[in-house]
């Protein structure tokens, strides 16, 4: 009998010290403006790099307010990303390396993507901060608009020597990301809350269990584990004034709508909050967004 032992990931970013590249890298310039994706339940800063072999589109999704974005990149830079070698990137010229999780897939026509999972910011989280992660409490912003207007290049070091070396001129990141921003508010709006009370929480909504254990080996679709198929879902649950989940949404999904009805029906049974609090200390509706990953370790990389 073959017996297939699967894996179901709830993400959680965490930072590493990281050492200075000692070769010169890709320099690609941009071949497009930034575009803003208005998508159905997130918003994404698109803008393509290079050209010919070396074309890049790089993607800034978000699905909360806040710093944090999933990021991927697809094309040649993907090519080099090893799943056993560490990958790291820095927004620069100020901003200090970052160990990241990551994942690689096929997009159309066999390009490659990396997906740095799960979600990153352009500084680097410090050490009081992967502490907070570990616990579980929300972050608070430490990028301000003048920040993020110092970021002009974003740099990936995928662990391949001189070759695994890329560089994408951003130019000041200061507009797109207040735009992105811009784009998160009004998406805040259209789930019923208020935008500014959910940036002055005195206490976001707090899982009262491990996000780690919502999602469990078991959870794996049968059929997809069997056939070795992948997936990363994004998922968004909004919360009452009790902290009890009343309703999932999937927010992205790469991978089939079997994933996506695991996540929600598991989720919904097994997820408990302690309710946002506003600053008067008062119960508040609220939400939760979180990334799932389905993996099947030790799976052959199909090309």
């Amino acid at each position: 009998m073959k017996f297939v032992k699967a894996a179901v990931i709830l993400c959680l970013a965490l930072g590493k010290p990281a050492w200075a590249a000692d070769h010169t890298p890709l320099r690609l310039i941009a071949t497009s403006k930034w575009r803003m994706d208005y998508a159905d339940d997130s918003c994404v800063l698109l803008r393509g790099y290079g050209e010919g072999d070396s074309k890049v589109l790089m993607s800034m999704e978000q699905f909360q307010p806040g710093d944090w974005f999933h990021l991927t990149l697809a094309g040649k830079p993907a090519r080099t990303i090893d799943e056993t070698r560490e990958v790291r990137i820095r927004f620069g010229p100020g901003e200090d390396w970052q160990s990241v999780p990551h994942y690689r897939g096929y997009g159309k026509n066999r390009v490659p993507i990396a997906f740095i999972l799960p979600a990153v910011r352009m500084a680097a989280p410090n050490a009081p901060e992967r502490v907070s992660i570990l616990n579980r409490w929300l972050v608070r912003p430490a990028m301000t608009p003048e920040r993020e207007n110092r970021v002009t290049e974003f740099h990936l070091d995928t662990g391949r020597g001189p070759k695994g070396l890329t560089l994408l001129e951003l130019g000041p990141m200061g507009a797109p990301m207040a735009a992105l921003h811009k784009c998160m508010d009004d998406l805040v709006t259209t789930w019923g809350l208020k935008p500014d009370e959910q940036k002055r929480l005195l206490r976001p909504a707090t899982p009262k269990t491990n996000p780690g254990e919502w999602m469990k080996s078991t959870d794996y679709p049968t059929l997809a584990a069997w056939d070795g198929a992948r997936a990363i879902i994004n998922f968004r649950l909004m919360l009452d004034v009790s902290g009890n989940a009343t309703s999932c949404h999937i927010q992205n999904a790469v991978g089939g709508p079997e994933f996506e009805k695991a996540v929600c029906d598991k989720v919904m049974k097994r997820a408990s909050f302690e309710p946002a609090l506003n600053m008067e200390g008062k119960p508040v509706p609220s939400y939760h967004v979180n990334t799932v990953r389905f993996d099947i370790p030790n799976r052959p990389d199909r090309r």
